[in-house]
């Protein structure tokens, strides 16, 4: 408890610190003194009407203190939605002209800035470029299968006709000059002379042809070939074989003919 040393006031709120009466610092009752009382006296001081005082002013110190706090907190919450709703709606925008932009793009010409207004097309529609007049183009795949093809039968056919010893059927297949072995720039009337030679020496002859490989030139009118040939010659002295060759063919007057005729690599002989 404490008590008024001016008013003698008392008060049961040990937490205020003046007199609500006249301001004076209160003080705990234990340390007031309290004046000596003459018998069948009436003492010179009345004690206030006032013996304790609620706690009033500060309830409603705290309400105040509450009311602010909850003031400040909407405060804030009314803030930081305003900011949100702010960024989401930057955020959004940028999207929506991104989204708007790419829709209206396949729409859209370009100005040149050239006085003649022209218009270039979407490259969504831009058609390839044509190749130029000058621009290297490869042989049509079809056009070299059929080559090969005619170039495998003419083989074929000249294989057939040496095999058969048919000479004016084997000459056939060469043309007017030729690299033949050796010699070059052969005339046909040479070649003759050596099939003739060959053709009279033996009464069997066989040729096998493998590992063939047909090089087809540009455009397809020249065809390189390599291949393995092996024989068999049977007369008077047999004479067997294999070597690497190469046989280089053109077509002449719509038939395909040898051109040039060499042994790369003899692999044996007998």
């Amino acid at each position: 408890m404490k008590i008024c040393p001016a008013c003698q006031t008392q008060y049961t709120d040990d937490t205020l610190q003046f007199c609500l009466q006249d301001g004076t610092p209160l003080a705990f009752a234990s340390q007031t003194r309290t004046p000596t009382l003459v018998l069948n006296e009436p003492p010179s001081w009345q004690p206030s009407q006032i013996t304790s005082v609620s706690a009033t002013p500060s309830q409603k110190k705290g309400s105040k203190t509450f009311i602010v706090i909850a003031a400040t907190v909407l405060v804030m919450f009314v803030v930081f939605g305003a900011v949100g709703i702010g960024a989401w709606l930057y955020f959004r925008n940028p999207q929506t002209e991104t989204a708007k932009n790419t829709t209206d793009k396949p729409n859209a010409a370009v100005q040149l800035p050239n006085a003649n207004t022209r218009t270039i097309s979407s490259p969504q529609t831009t058609p390839s470029p044509t190749r130029t007049a000058n621009a290297s183009v490869p042989a049509n795949t079809a056009d070299q299968s059929q080559t090969r093809n005619e170039v495998s039968q003419r083989l074929i056919s000249w294989k057939s006709s040496a095999e058969s010893l048919d000479l004016d059927e084997n000459i056939a297949h060469y043309a007017e000059i030729v690299d033949y072995y050796k010699k070059e720039a052969a005339s046909v009337a040479f070649i003759r002379a050596d099939k003739i030679k060959a053709f009279s020496r033996y009464n069997s002859i066989q040729i096998k042809l493998t590992n063939i490989s047909i090089s087809v030139g540009q455009p397809e009118q020249e065809a390189t070939v390599t291949l393995d040939k092996e024989w068999n010659f049977e007369g008077d002295k047999n004479s067997s074989g294999k070597v690497k060759q190469l046989i280089k063919m053109r077509k002449i007057n719509d038939q395909w003919l040898i051109t040039a005729e060499k042994d790369l690599k003899v692999y044996f002989t007998r």
